[in-house]
C-alpha cells in the first residue's frame, strides 16, 4: 500500500510504482512512461498507486516496424499546437533521433537529435533538448539544432509554466527561461534522486534508479521525515 504521509528527503512524495521507466510526460491528463523494452506505458496522474498499462497496443511499429517502439530516453508534449509541432507525444531516442507518435502507427522520425540526449522540453512553441554537451534548441524550419548553452550537467529536462526545469548531475533541480541564449539557472531544490522528470499542473513528477514514482509540489527545501 502506498504511504500517503511519507516524505522523501528533499520534499518528494511517493506517487506509485515507477516500473523502471526511462522517460516521462503528461498528455491529455494521462502520465506516459517509456519502458526499457521500447513499449510506452500510461496511467492516470493520481496520488493513488495505480497500475501502468500499455498505451497504444494497436500501433504497427512506426519507423521501426514490429510491435515495440524505439528506445526512448526522453518524452515531451507541447501545451499548444503550432504549424510545425502539432499536439502529441514527442521523444528523443537512444540512437539520437527526434520522433513523434502517430496513433495507430507508432513513432515517426522527424529529425536527428543532439548526441547523448537526456531530456526534452517543449515551451512557447520551441523545442529544447538537454544532451551530454549542453542545452540545444531546434530550428523547426531547417530541422537543425543549435547549442544554446554548454555544460549544463543535465540528466533530465522538462518544461512547465513557461520555464525549463532540469535535474542535474549534482542532484539539484534548476530552472531558467526558455530563451535562445545562455541564461542564469535558478537553483530550486533537491532532485530527490530523480534522473527522469516531467511537469504537470505546477508540480514536478520524476523517478530514478531504485525509486518509486515521486511528486514534488513545493520547491521549498524540506528536511528528512520525522522519526
Amino acid at each position: 500500500m502506498l504511504d500517503r504521509t511519507a516524505v522523501r528527503t528533499g520534499g518528494w512524495r511517493p506517487l506509485g510504482d515507477a516500473t523502471s521507466v526511462r522517460a516521462l510526460t503528461v498528455f491529455d491528463s494521462l502520465l506516459y512512461g517509456a519502458a526499457p523494452d521500447g513499449s510506452l506505458l500510461t496511467r492516470a496522474v493520481s496520488g493513488q498507486n495505480l497500475r501502468w498499462r500499455a498505451a497504444f497496443p494497436q500501433d504497427t511499429g512506426g519507423d521501426t516496424g514490429g510491435g515495440t517502439g524505439p528506445a526512448l530516453v526522453a518524452l515531451a508534449t507541447p501545451r499548444e499546437a503550432t504549424v510545425t509541432h502539432p499536439i502529441g507525444l514527442y521523444g528523443l531516442t537512444a540512437d539520437d533521433r527526434l520522433v513523434r507518435h502517430e496513433p495507430g502507427r507508432g513513432w515517426i522520425t522527424l529529425a536527428g537529435a543532439p548526441r547523448g540526449g537526456a531530456g526534452l522540453g517543449m515551451v512557447n512553441g520551441e523545442l529544447f533538448a538537454a544532451a551530454a554537451d549542453g542545452l540545444w534548441l531546434l530550428d523547426a524550419e531547417s530541422s537543425t539544432w543549435s547549442l544554446v548553452e554548454p555544460g549544463t550537467g543535465a540528466v533530465a529536462l522538462t518544461a512547465m509554466n513557461g520555464r525549463l526545469y532540469l535535474a542535474d548531475s549534482a542532484g539539484r533541480i534548476r530552472t531558467r527561461l526558455p530563451v535562445a541564449s545562455p541564461a542564469g539557472w535558478t537553483d530550486l531544490c533537491d532532485a530527490g534522486g530523480c534522473t527522469v522528470l516531467t511537469g504537470h499542473a505546477g508540480t514536478l513528477i520524476g523517478t530514478g534508479p531504485g525509486l518509486p514514482l515521486l511528486r514534488r509540489v513545493s520547491f521549498l527545501e524540506e528536511g528528512p521525515p520525522a522519526r
